[in-house]
């Protein structure tokens, strides 16, 4: 009886606790819960449905419904867990499977704390932090889920803190699967869930083992187009439009060590149509249609305290679009292959080596049209760092280079530079120097075309930078320099240290010329151009130059010699040599500014050019064989030899030797550091004393021993200045020469029959003893002169003036029949107006000038 008595009491109990645990502990659970949500902020809360079995060990809440006036929600039509019951009897707590369906949530985290329909406040206590901080591990208990299943979740994320900038975000999971989540097991747990976040679809795979004694995870993650305009608020305020979207497709692996943790990635990850807007206080810069992806590979170890590594391997690809006023350019690269090795222990122990390339890279300036740059492939190989300052590239190499456009090409658009390789090898750089062994050009065309209006071609987008910069310099104020700033420009340079420049190969300099008329074209090739020891480090030592060139099938242009460019002022010393230039190509130039066309010609010139400190002295040693002119432009021809105080072609006829050619030396001076200084100028300057003096030098020699008194002689402002040559004299009172004379007759007349442009002026001088000589022959016939009255006297003084102004003519005549008869050509010759010398001193003569 009594034993039975026992069974009943037991199983009355149990009936009850059954009946309690089922009917009654969930409205009471259910009512309580619902209070609490009211009393922390909830302005209305529901939960329908709770229900317990207690023999199943499932647990269902549904029905779940609340809200904050507006701040945030949440609202859950089912979650239904089914727990194991028997492990409770070991102290664990197994969730044989956990199924949520339509979850809806607004969570709002905000400087007082979160609210997700009801609030939850941020702690304050410290005791408390700590606490919650310093579990009791005796108190815990293991734990699994071993099947998760989610449907239709979404929680829409915002921050709204004072200090922070506000922050929304909404993912959604429409599906997904957690199995095998053990506290006291380090089986794998998988994963695998799909949703959108912010209306860009997602997944995530993979598996983890969170509670091994080294956790590792292996994740793969896809992303397909999210819009980063929610995360505007996140970047500077100089950044005001922020759009595009990000896409990936990606695998990380995780491995927690006792004392290292190595992340690993591999895929790829893309942001494509990123637009950008970038305000300062004086531009606007923005970024649009901007595309970036990356494929690769890499790895992170992190060692603690030990050596940190961080190793690349992948391409990476770009087009971008930046237009800041004057500028709109687009940039684009199709591949850049890292290949990179990076290991450091803190900023004072580094250690890097990588590689990199860069294929078809092309940059355009939208608002002309017209190419930048496009260049085929970069290679940049064994870049080692082992200082956070110091770092070296065995090679850096350009292939296939183009650089600019000549705007004004048509049909096909010519490129301002091209290459087939640029190349540096072995560089170290440092914040103390940058040194390089070797600089190598190979194969490289450069096409250079001045337009009509005289501005070069191609550059139009440089004068718009330099116009719109010279109007934002105007309207800007001074800047105020700092103590900071001040030092600043204290801080040293770099030194640069180039062992040698070389030039090499087919190199093409394509001239076009249409300023002139007509348009000059001229290709220059360059064979070869060495400089070696540019060492900034010694201003003082001299680096040397050679190159040799030829500017047309036959003629060379070779240089050589030494420059400092490093010394505060410009110094050098070149010597160089010109052979066999056709003088007609350049016919244009001369045409232009002097009024003569160059018919034939051919220069040679050797060059030395000295500058000491920004002063110019340079000499010139022409000589041109067979050079002939024709003239063109009479108005130029007059004005230019206004300036050199002669006609062109009589300076060059004078300059011809026998065999029709000129030598001449034509010094240059000026300062390169003067703003008034024009090469132009001193060209025209040296020309102009160049010619004369070469006449005059010339002249003298040619009438040996007869030109030691050929003088320029300095005549009216209006007029041209004229050569004079030595005169010939006569015997008193008559037209015969005196016996010295003759000879200088002869050459004279020889002279003239080798130069046949030269143009004699012969001007006859009756003076004072031809004067006495007419007197004396008339003495017998004449009265006493105190019987002679005045006017008879005024008209023996005419008749006597008239006798000598026809024998200085006479003279004149007598001298261009001599010449004539010794093979002159009469066109030479010109008879001027006959004087009389007033000075007591002058001989009978024939003054000649050129």
């Amino acid at each position: 009886m009594n034993g039975s008595l026992v069974i009943k009491v037991l199983a009355v109990f149990a009936a009850i606790l059954i009946v309690s645990i089922v009917f009654i502990a969930p409205p009471i659970t259910r009512y309580f819960a619902t209070q609490w949500l009211l009393d922390n902020g909830a302005a209305n809360a529901e939960i329908k449905k709770i229900a317990i079995n207690p023999f199943s060990g499932r647990i269902t809440i549904g029905g779940v419904a609340i809200n904050d006036q507006g701040t945030s929600h949440v609202s859950l039509d089912e979650i239904a867990i089914n727990i194991g019951m028997l492990n409770l009897l070991r102290a664990q707590f197994v969730a044989e499977s956990v199924t949520v369906n339509n979850l809806d949530a607004s969570i709002v985290q905000t400087d007082e704390g979160l609210h997700l329909g009801f609030f939850l406040p941020v702690n304050s206590s410290e005791e408390e932090s700590v606490t919650s901080e310093s579990p009791d591990s005796s108190n815990t208990i293991d734990f699994a889920l071993l099947q998760t299943t989610l449907t239709q979740l979404s929680v829409s994320a915002q921050q709204k803190m004072a200090d922070s900038p506000p922050i929304t975000a909404k993912l959604a999971i429409e599906s997904g699967n957690i199995g095998e989540v053990v506290s006291w097991s380090d089986n794998k747990t998988k994963l695998s869930l799909q949703g959108n976040l912010n209306n860009a679809s997602w997944s995530l795979t993979g598996t983890t083992t969170l509670f091994s004694g080294q956790p590792t995870a292996s994740v793969s993650l896809t992303l397909d187009s999210l819009s980063l305009e929610a995360f505007t608020q996140l970047l500077p305020p100089e950044i005001s439009q922020f759009n595009g979207t990000v896409s990936t497709d990606t695998k990380v692996d995780l491995t927690v060590g006792q004392e290292t943790i190595q992340i690993a990635h591999q895929g790829s990850t893309a942001l494509n149509q990123l637009h950008m807007e970038i305000n300062n206080s004086a531009d606007l810069a923005k970024v649009s249609d901007t595309k970036l992806a990356w494929n690769g590979q890499g790895k992170v170890i992190l060692s603690g305290d030990k050596q940190q590594q961080i190793s690349t391997v992948g391409d990476l690809s770009f087009n971008v679009n930046i237009a800041a006023q004057p500028y709109d350019v687009s940039m684009n690269v199709n591949q850049i292959t890292i290949d990179s090795d990076i290991q450091l222990a803190d900023e004072a122990d580094i250690n890097m080596t990588a590689s990199l390339s860069i294929r078809d890279t092309k940059a355009t300036d939208n608002i002309l049209n017209q190419s930048l740059a496009a260049i085929e492939h970069i290679e940049v190989n064994d870049i080692v760092v082992q200082q956070p300052n110091v770092f070296t590239v065995s090679k850096f190499i350009v292939h296939n280079i183009s650089l600019g456009d000549l705007s004004s090409s048509h049909d096909s658009k010519l490129p301002l530079f091209t290459a087939d390789k640029f190349s540096i090898d072995k560089t170290k750089i440092s914040d103390k120097a940058i040194n390089i062994k070797q600089v190598t050009l190979a194969n490289s065309q450069q096409n250079i075309r001045l337009l009509a209006d005289g501005k070069l071609d191609g550059i139009a987008i440089i004068e718009a930078s330099a116009d719109t910069k010279t109007a934002q310099t105007e309207k800007q104020p001074e800047p105020v320099t700092t103590d900071d700033q001040t030092a600043g420009k204290d801080s040293k340079t770099p030194a640069i240290i180039v062992d040698n420049i070389s030039v090499v190969g087919v190199n093409e300099i394509a001239i076009e010329d249409q300023s002139v008329n007509p348009p000059l074209k001229l290709t220059v090739e360059v064979s070869s151009v060495e400089i070696s020891g540019i060492d900034s480090t010694q201003p003082d030592q001299a680096a040397d130059v050679k190159m040799k060139s030829a500017l047309s099938k036959y003629s060379a242009f070779e240089l050589q010699g030494h420059i400092k460019p490093f010394t505060e002022q410009l110094n050098l010393n070149l010597q160089a040599k010109l052979s066999q230039l056709d003088l007609p190509n350049l016919s244009p130039y001369l045409a232009n500014s002097v009024g003569y066309n160059i018919k034939s010609g051919a220069a040679n010139a050797d060059i030395t050019v000295e500058i000491t400190d920004g002063n110019i002295n340079a000499t010139n040693d022409i000589k041109i064989n067979n050079f002939e002119l024709t003239p063109q432009n009479q108005e130029l021809i007059a004005k230019y030899a206004k300036t050199i105080s002669m006609p062109l072609d009589y300076a060059v006829s004078i300059l011809r030797d026998k065999d029709n050619n000129v030598d001449l030396t034509l010094p240059i001076e000026g300062n390169v550091n003067n703003p008034e200084f024009h090469i132009n100028d001193v060209i025209n300057t040296a020309l102009k004393n160049s010619l004369m003096s070469a006449s005059v030098t010339y002249l003298k020699y040619a009438f040996q021993p007869y030109g030691a008194l050929i003088t320029i002689a300095e005549v009216a402002s209006d007029k041209l200045t004229e050569i004079n040559l030595d005169p010939l004299f006569f015997q008193p009172n008559t037209t015969e020469l005196i016996p010295e004379s003759m000879p200088y007759l002869e050459k004279v007349s020889q002279i003239l029959q080798d130069k046949k442009d030269l143009r004699l002026k012969l001007c006859g001088k009756a003076t004072e003893s031809d004067k006495i000589s007419v007197e004396s022959s008339n003495t017998d016939t004449q009265k006493s002169a105190n019987t002679i009255t005045p006017s008879e006297k005024l008209v023996a003084q005419e008749q006597a003036m008239q006798i000598l102004l026809e024998l200085a003519n006479q003279r004149s005549e007598v001298m261009r029949d001599a010449l004539v008869r010794n093979g002159v050509n009469s066109s030479q010759l010109f008879v001027c107006v006959a004087e009389l010398d007033p000075s007591t001193t002058g001989k009978p003569r024939v003054e000649l000038s050129l």
